[in-house]
């Protein structure tokens, strides 16, 4: 896909790879639907949004465990498909295949997308630097949801692998004290 931008120049639609498969990405829970103000999710939400207004392309979504993913599909066609026109959750590739527990199935994700997409990472603190490297040196710029690493020293290995890389990469804080 191509959008047209100004002064003629024409740029590619950026596709977007979410890291996290739980309530603040797509609502759902081991339980089923969360049962917090976050029950649609947040982030494969507003994907599917930009999406449907043709501001993003292909999406997907890598977690660890595969199993689960029919439940998660099932939850967001129900909460998402089925009560919004043109959110189409279907749309979204998903990693580990459904038959699958595979911790390492981000880097089989960010290999099936280009330099230049973007990776929104939303998993448990101690794989935010493993992801987030990954991804900088594939050349994806980068949204970390916060703490962006567990120590100073993983913090700077992110600034600099996407300073090396000449990608953006920033801080998501989603909770006001």
């Amino acid at each position: 896909e191509q959008t047209a931008v100004a002064g003629g120049a024409v740029m590619r639609t950026v596709n977007v790879l979410m890291f996290g498969t739980g309530e603040y990405t797509t609502g759902y829970t081991p339980s089923g639907a969360s049962k917090s103000d976050k029950s649609t999710g947040v982030v494969a939400l507003v994907m599917l949004d930009l999406r449907r207004r043709g501001k993003v392309g292909t999406l997907g979504m890598v977690g660890t465990n595969g199993r689960k993913m029919p439940d998660v599909r099932e939850h967001m066609q129900r909460v998402l498909g089925d009560v919004y026109d043109g959110i189409e959750p279907a749309c979204i590739r998903t990693w580990p295949a459904d038959d699958e527990v595979d911790a390492f199935a981000y880097k089989k994700a960010v290999a099936a997308f280009s330099p230049g997409d973007v990776a929104i990472i939303f998993t448990p603190d101690d794989t935010h630097h493993a992801i987030a490297e990954e991804c900088l040196l594939h050349g994806m710029h980068v949204l970390i949801t916060k703490p962006p690493a567990k120590s100073l020293a993983e913090h700077s290995a992110i600034a600099a692998a996407a300073m090396a890389a000449g990608r953006l990469c920033a801080i998501e804080v989603h909770k006001r004290y």
